[in-house]
């Protein structure tokens, strides 16, 4: 059994199924339910509600990345380590004024552009900062130590 209001009664009449529902005036009835929630407003507003849901702002990014991966690809073509460095230490500027994070392997790939430079002193500071900053990275950090801190 379905429970309608008495004002429906009419309606069920003319539809010649009336006997399947109860006449009450509480609980809401189905009709009105369904004519209250479910008209084309209520779809319009699920539909606008959902577009409106996607077009959300992500939270962006922890870290700024400036042209790290651009340098680490040109380490890896064997381009310049001073131009590299220069690059690097310039986005560190940046970074730094930005108030966002330098991302993991920063300084690590710093500190190996000053030690193939020779300028080891640089390379154990830079080293040493990405120790701090990401202890994780400990171990690879080490094992540089081992081959540029003589």
């Amino acid at each position: 059994m379905v429970r309608v209001h008495r004002e429906h009664k009419g309606r069920l009449e003319e539809s010649g199924i009336d006997e399947l529902f109860v006449f009450s005036p509480w609980p809401p009835c189905a009709l009105c339910l369904r004519e209250r929630y479910f008209g084309i407003g209520f779809f319009l507003v699920l539909v606008c509600v959902t577009c409106l849901s996607g077009c959300a702002s992500s939270p962006g990014s922890l870290y700024s990345w400036g042209s790290y991966e651009e340098q680490v690809y040109a380490y890896l073509k064997g381009e310049s380590r001073e131009r590299q460095i220069d690059a690097l230490e310039r986005d560190r500027e940046k970074i730094e004024l930005s108030g966002k994070a330098v991302p993991p392997g920063f300084y690590a790939h710093l500190g190996l552009l000053y030690a193939e430079t020779g300028n080891n002193a640089m390379a154990m500071a830079c080293f040493e900062m990405e120790k701090a900053r990401f202890p994780e990275d400990t171990a690879y950090i080490d094992l540089l130590f081992g081959d540029y801190g003589n």
